[in-house]
């Protein structure tokens, strides 16, 4: 089947359909309560000022915060989509069905943006769909939003591994995962038209925050950290056991008490009242969401806290190393290989004591431009400490086979 092309009025006849641009959001939040727990839990000023603003995102729809000088554009989907044409129309057609989508549209508003669509080839085979709200570089729609709009606050592995050093050996942690985390938030009726896309010949566009808007982050961010503050102050618990990160939320507590199981229930309960889906809970071997545990995965490294050591799975140190000898090879990379393949390293650095020695230049590097198109020079100095991490990475990430008793600890240390 040719995917470059509009397949033909039976294909669509078949094809899920959603016509109701003023739906908003499948996910039915209640207002009302959430705003009754925030009262009954004693809220400070600032709490009340969140409150107000995640009220009104529920209530009237997020403003993407665009600049009045944006015009609308049209873009064309990257080639690859075309390859990708079976899995993308399962996606959009999920996407009509669970009604985050409208469409397949035959016109579009005459002042609508159409944005441009790319697939993403995830680990575990899938493919993720991607809106560049970044194309056409500097008249695409995230370039004409203030990206502290919307600030966002985003925990860490320096946080998890303060978390862990402050409960000690044998603590315990649980992690939540909304379910479809920026689906549970419209935009504003009015700004639908800058959510268009198109593929085989027909328009939709999307009712509810995107992946790839820059508004999207801190929008999500502060509903979801409303809803670990009012969990927080139900139970009264230590503000730094618990880490956010995107979508997930980890929970951390003493191995010898079951503080960490009640603000996990109370958390879990709040949500399904107020209407916030969370992921069901699975076994912590498999990397989703778990009840409390001593050994699972937090921001994508293992932990064991019995027998105090850390890991990273095989098929990452294999994904690692490959890319950094990929780097080595070349003389010179797009920002956005830069930030695929440096920054996976610079994310797990601080697990390794002395690494801080061989990152300046990854540093330096990783955030020298904005632009994912941006040619980067690789230079000697750089290489150097990528040639240093390369056989790194494996011994590292088998530090649960070494009797390394206090290798959290230790790092726990340098960060304080």
């Amino acid at each position: 089947k040719d995917y470059s092309v509009d397949p033909g009025e039976e294909y669509w006849d078949k094809f899920p359909s959603n016509f109701n641009e003023c739906g908003g959001t499948p996910f039915k939040i209640d207002a009302k309560k959430l705003e009754r727990y925030v009262m009954e839990a004693d809220p400070d000023f600032a709490t009340l000022v969140l409150l107000k603003k995640v009220l009104d995102d529920i209530e009237n729809g997020c403003d993407l915060a665009i600049s009045d000088d944006y015009e609308p554009t049209v873009s064309k989907n990257a080639p690859s989509c075309a390859s990708r044409g079976p899995h993308i129309s399962d996606m959009i057609a999920k996407g009509c069905k669970d009604k985050i989508l409208i469409g397949p549209l035959k016109t579009r508003p005459k002042r609508a943006t159409v944005n441009s669509m790319q697939p993403a080839d995830r680990h575990d085979g899938k493919v993720r769909l991607i809106v560049n709200y970044s194309s056409p570089k500097e008249k695409g729609i995230n370039f004409f939003i203030n990206k502290d709009t919307y600030p966002s606050r985003m925990g860490g592995i320096k946080e998890v591994l303060f978390a862990l050093n402050y409960c000690g050996r044998g603590c315990r942690f649980a992690k939540c995962d909304w379910q479809s985390a920026y689906k549970h938030l419209a935009v504003k009726h009015g700004q639908v038209k800058f959510q268009y896309f198109q593929w085989l010949g027909k328009f939709f566009a999307e009712l509810c925050l995107v992946f790839g808007c820059v508004s999207s982050v801190g929008l999500y961010d502060r509903f979801a950290r409303l809803m670990i503050v009012i969990a927080m102050l139900y139970e009264n618990y230590l503000w730094f056991l618990l880490v956010q990160h995107l979508d997930d939320f980890v929970i951390f507590g003493p191995g010898s008490d079951d503080r960490v199981d009640r603000m996990y229930k109370r958390y879990c309960e709040i949500c399904a009242d107020v209407g916030v889906c969370l992921q069901a809970p699975e076994d912590a071997s498999l990397d989703k969401a778990f009840a409390p545990t001593t050994r699972g995965s937090i921001l994508g490294i293992w932990f064991d806290t019995v027998l105090w050591i850390w890991w990273l799975s095989e098929e990452k140190v294999s994904r690692y190393t490959n890319d950094l000898l990929d780097l080595l090879a070349l003389s010179s990379t797009t920002q956005r290989k830069i930030w695929e393949s440096v920054g996976k390293v610079l994310y797990v650095a601080s697990l390794l004591p002395g690494s801080k020695y061989h990152v300046s230049e990854m540093l330096r590097v990783n955030n020298l431009s904005d632009n994912p198109s941006e040619v980067i020079v690789l230079t000697k100095a750089l290489k150097k400490e990528l040639a240093w991490w390369v056989p790194m990475i494996r011994p590292v990430s088998y530090t649960h086979l070494r009797a390394h008793e206090t290798s959290l600890h230790l790092v726990c240390r340098l960060l304080l």
